[in-house]
């Protein structure tokens, strides 16, 4: 019998345990139902808040996906749907694609008019076309149908087979500013040009300017080019090749061709304020050789001074004797440098095994070690340069070490 009355006084403990948690469960439900009962109380997600997060997330898609993206997020429900074409800035960035069958545009300027006021981003790509009669960025309706509903063009973006097409195209669509009512103007902030051809008259024309028509350069503060090789059997020389105006806005630039080093430096010449430059040599080869307009040391006259210039990064630099890219490094002058990346060629296509290890038997790569070290010197970066990056370079622990000792604040180093 003492056996059942222990077993009954557990299971009662137990009964009185779980009552109590019901009671405490039972209290924070009565508290959850309290506040969802509490006048004013908002029981979804305001608007605003809903569409700063849709904007969050959609951010950092390319142009091309963005608008399938959107629509995942306007087929959820009513309300999403209603939120997403209510905030400008989903709406902010187009891509078109230009061939023969061209795109929708009605559909394109419902998709303008969400945008409202908020400056456009337009990405414009073309399929390649034999004749420059043929080409695409001069469609009618592009030019008189889509770009005219823009209210305020804040980027622009062209992917284009030749030079020619691109200047027709700035032409075009710069026409209506000389009757009073410009698409474009000093709204212009950013510019991206992908060019697969120059036309002749764009390297061999008496106003080395780079011609692209009326575009209203003057305003940018970002500019990005990406330009083709010169013919193989081109004599250009420095003067024949396109340069750019002044651009003092101008804060990114962005430059990916394989022309000559000191092209390179006549045209940041002309963008004294940015504080980001990429340079891209492509191939690790130049179209024009500038060995004998390059002195193997920079003086005061010839140094390029950038004071604002906080990140550079160069690409595919070259490791042969014969097309030595890092030597433009001397002429600049980077006081306020704080990101330094440098990426040499892993393995150039023109080396022959034997001709590629032959230089990977020299460590110590003496001239861009000097030309590294010189660029440190003449910019008086030692307090101010954080981050070093230094890719497919072979290098010696005693020349590395005689760029580090340069740099005392270096608190990023990848190798």
């Amino acid at each position: 019998m003492a056996d059942f009355y222990r077993e009954i006084k557990s299971r009662t403990a137990t009964i009185r345990h779980l009552e109590a948690k019901i009671r405490e469960l039972d209290h924070e439900r009565q508290t959850y139902l309290d506040i969802l009962n509490t006048p004013g109380y908002p029981r979804t997600i305001p608007a605003e808040i809903l569409g700063e997060i849709f904007q969050h997330t959609l951010s950092g898609l390319a142009p091309s996906t963005l608008p399938r993206e959107i629509t995942k997020v306007c087929q959820v429900c009513r309300d999403w749907r209603a939120v997403a074409e209510s905030t400008p800035r989903l709406w902010s960035s187009i891509s078109i694609t230009l061939g023969k069958r061209g795109p929708c545009f009605n559909k394109l300027r419902r998709w303008i008019s969400r945008a409202r006021d908020v400056p456009i981003s337009i990405e414009i790509g073309e399929y390649n076309h034999r004749k420059p009669e043929d080409c695409h960025l001069l469609r009618a309706g592009l030019l008189s149908q889509l770009l005219p509903q823009i209210p305020v063009l804040g980027g622009l973006s062209i992917h284009s087979k030749s030079s020619c097409c691109v200047r027709k195209f700035a032409t075009a669509i710069n026409a209506p500013l000389q009757n009073g009512n410009g698409l474009l103007d000093t709204n212009l902030r950013s510019l991206e040009l992908a060019i697969q051809e120059l036309e002749e008259d764009d390297h061999s024309s008496s106003d080395p300017t780079f011609n692209l028509g009326p575009l209203p350069l003057h305003s940018l503060t970002s500019l990005s080019l990406c330009l083709p090789a010169l013919p193989w059997d081109s004599t250009v020389v420095l003067s024949e090749l396109p340069q750019l105006p002044a651009l003092p806005r101008l804060e990114t630039l962005s430059l990916k061709c394989d022309w000559a080093a000191i092209w390179f430096l006549t045209v940041i010449g002309s963008c004294k304020n940015i504080t980001e430059l990429s340079i891209d040599f492509v191939s690790g080869r130049t179209d024009l050789d500038d060995s004998n307009l390059l002195p193997l040391t920079g003086s005061s006259e010839h140094m390029l001074v950038l004071p604002k210039l906080n990140r550079l990064q160069v690409q595919n630099l070259s490791i042969r004797d014969d097309h030595n890219h890092s030597r433009f490094l001397r002429y600049l002058a980077l006081p306020s440098l704080n990101a330094l990346q440098l990426s040499f060629q892993d393995k150039e296509a023109p080396f022959d095994e034997i001709e590629y290890w032959e230089h990977c038997r020299r460590p110590d790569q003496n001239d861009i070690i000097r030309d590294i070290s010189a660029l440190i010197d003449n910019s008086g970066c030692t307090a101010t340069l954080q981050h070093l990056e230094i890719h497919f370079l072979t290098i010696s622990s005693r020349g590395l070490a005689s760029i580090l000792f340069k740099l005392p604040s270096i608190t990023h180093l990848t190798l």
